[in-house]
C-alpha cells in the first residue's frame, strides 16, 4: 500500500479491502520506504484521499477518505 499511495486507483481498493481507516508515516516507514512516502502521502492528502489528523515528533497519522471525483 505504502508503495502505491501516489496511484489512489490502484490502493483504494487494498484499503476498503482490508478496512484501513488510518495511515500512520513516521520513521520506520520512511527507513523501509524512503523519503518519497512523505510526498507520495501528501500528494494522496492534497487531493483529498487522505487527511492529516495527527503531526508531532516526525510522526504523520492520516485518515482515509473517499477517492477524490
Amino acid at each position: 500500500i505504502y508503495t502505491q499511495i501516489g496511484q489512489w486507483d490502484a490502493v483504494s481498493p487494498l484499503l476498503k479491502r482490508y478496512s484501513v481507516d488510518y495511515i500512520i508515516v513516521g520513521p520506520a516507514e520512511r527507513a523501509i520506504f524512503g523519503a518519497q512516502i512523505d510526498q507520495s502521502v501528501g500528494d494522496a492528502a492534497s487531493r483529498g484521499n487522505l487527511e492529516l489528523v495527527y503531526q508531532q515528533d516526525g510522526v504523520s497519522i492520516y485518515h482515509v477518505g473517499e477517492p477524490a471525483d
